[in-house]
């Protein structure tokens, strides 16, 4: 259909038609614009089809003659900008508005003040690093507790001196023992009045695999309906709502000793009081438990058991120390988890093995981790100690009967992994997968995911020592040549601890 008559002005802004209400002037224009139904009204109505427009032998000749009127040009009144007529309200320019004077005000705004910055929170104090980057130099403390040897002794004998010293070295001494003591003292005389039974010492301190600078894990004890030695009855089992109630106790009776800073609740499934220890810097974490941890148990009867297990498992740490790959903070093996490996190794080999030298035993320990066995595809267990993948837990199942507890752990584990492959979590796949003795379906490898790092760092620790011992001339150190390690933050806790 053809518009032909105009529109008034009146009419188009009751339809608000802004774009003719807005030109109040007599010009023309032609749009190619159909209007909308409500347009549609301001005009009277043409048809624009007429009889020559309809051919009764030729139905495509019709059909091409209608669709060229029905595309005719639409004549509609664009009124003029600088000439509007009466009554039609003309909108000011965006250009018109910034040319007006700004008003001058009479009051002084008031200046806003700057917000504070926010208190951060302080960061918890992280692990000492052994490892000897930029300005920090290698160093070998522990060749000056290495025992004098006759001249023409080999390479391997060296190494079983060298690794025996570091142990020596790192563990630390009765003075220092003196000292944590004094630490948990103060801090169970300070917290006397918000629990009844004073914190216990737990982890790497108590099982005696602690180094000189590992820090302190005391546990208060909970749920124990027995009496405590001052008479009074200790507390019931409770929630870890009310065990956040009792860790925020102890923070604000902490707080009030001037030694302690940094102090941080950990929110987990039981709180975990986080804080330092001013003068040696050494972490100190309290939480609340029902019992002592099974692990700590675990790791007291596999010392007595194995008595190479300290001496290996502090120099694999050190070594993975100084490389940075150790611990939950750097996405890698810890303690509890790297005293499992070390355990399963040594509980798989027979007696004659036992019996060579530390340094033979921590080569092939070396050589089993880092290049005998994938590591992201076989678990490690540590009791009954054995390595297990799919392929030796299926057949496990085949033959028995009734699955050992033991074997439901390991499939669940190995499930974890699969599923995790299949959603595409590369991370969560390849972890280190270590079965926990005391807890057949946990996992103590879960957070260390850079498992190919962790196994290339064994092996080129391997492939290092076996050159050092074999080129050794009788001067040096060969335990070195892994370990490129820096001591002077460790001396330093060592030192205040001494004091």
């Amino acid at each position: 259909m053809l518009f032909a008559q105009r529109a008034t002005p009146s009419q188009c802004r009751v339809l608000d038609d802004l774009t003719m209400a807005l030109n109040g002037g007599r010009a023309w224009s032609i749009s190619t614009t159909l209007p909308t139904a409500a347009q549609a009204r301001c005009y009277r109505l043409k048809s624009a089809i007429s009889h020559k427009h309809i051919f009764k032998t030729s139905l495509k000749k019709t059909l091409e003659a209608h669709r060229v009127a029905n595309r005719a040009s639409v004549i509609r009144p664009v009124y003029a900008y600088n000439s509007p007529s009466l009554g039609v309200y003309r909108p000011p320019l965006l250009q018109e508005i910034q040319k007006l004077p700004l008003a001058q005000s009479t009051t002084n705004t008031p200046r806003r003040k700057k917000p504070k910055p926010e208190k951060q929170t302080p960061k918890l104090a992280s692990r000492v690093s052994l490892s000897a980057q930029g300005d920090r130099a290698a160093q070998h403390p522990w060749l000056d507790l290495v025992q004098s040897r006759r001249k023409d002794q080999n390479g391997m004998a060296r190494l079983d001196a060298e690794i025996t010293a570091l142990a020596e070295y790192l563990q630390p001494s009765s003075s220092e023992n003196v000292a944590i003591a004094r630490i948990v003292r103060q801090i169970s005389e300070q917290v006397s009045g918000v629990v009844p039974i004073p914190p216990q010492l737990v982890g790497s301190r108590s099982t005696q695999t602690a180094f000189s600078s590992s820090g302190i894990d005391l546990m208060v004890r909970v749920g124990d309906e027995n009496f405590s030695a001052s008479g009074q009855r200790a507390l019931n089992t409770m929630t870890s709502k009310t065990f956040t109630g009792i860790i925020q106790g102890l923070e604000a009776a902490i707080r009030q000793h001037p030694d302690y800073d940094e102090f941080r609740i950990l929110p987990a499934k039981s709180a975990t009081l986080a804080m330092i220890h001013k003068a040696s810097s050494l972490p100190i974490n309290i939480f609340c438990g029902n019992k002592s941890p099974s692990s700590d148990d675990f790791i007291k009867t596999s010392l007595a058991g194995t008595p190479s297990l300290r001496p290996l498992y502090m120099v694999l740490r050190s070594i993975l120390e100084s490389r940075n790959i150790f611990g939950w903070e750097t996405a890698s093996v810890g303690s509890y988890g790297l005293i499992l490996l070390v355990t399963a190794f040594l509980k798989q080999q027979n007696a004659q093995f036992q019996q060579q030298g530390l340094g033979e035993q921590l080569l092939a320990l070396l050589d089993t981790y880092g290049s005998s066995l994938d590591l992201q595809t076989t678990g490690v267990s540590a009791d009954p100690a054995e390595f297990f993948d799919f392929a030796s837990v299926r057949h496990k199942y085949e033959t028995a009967q009734h699955p050992h507890p033991v074997l439901v752990g390991q499939r669940a584990l190995l499930r974890f992994k699969a599923n995790a492959s299949k959603r595409s979590n590369l991370p969560a796949a390849m972890h280190l997968c270590i079965q926990d003795p005391t807890n057949y379906l946990n996992d103590v490898g879960l957070q260390c995911v850079r498992t190919a790092e962790l196994q290339k760092i064994m092996s080129s620790a391997n492939i290092g020592l076996q050159l050092a011992a074999r080129r050794w001339d009788g001067d040096g150190s060969i335990l070195g040549q892994a370990l490129n390690a820096n001591f002077d933050e460790f001396q330093r806790i060592r030192t205040s601890l001494s004091v």
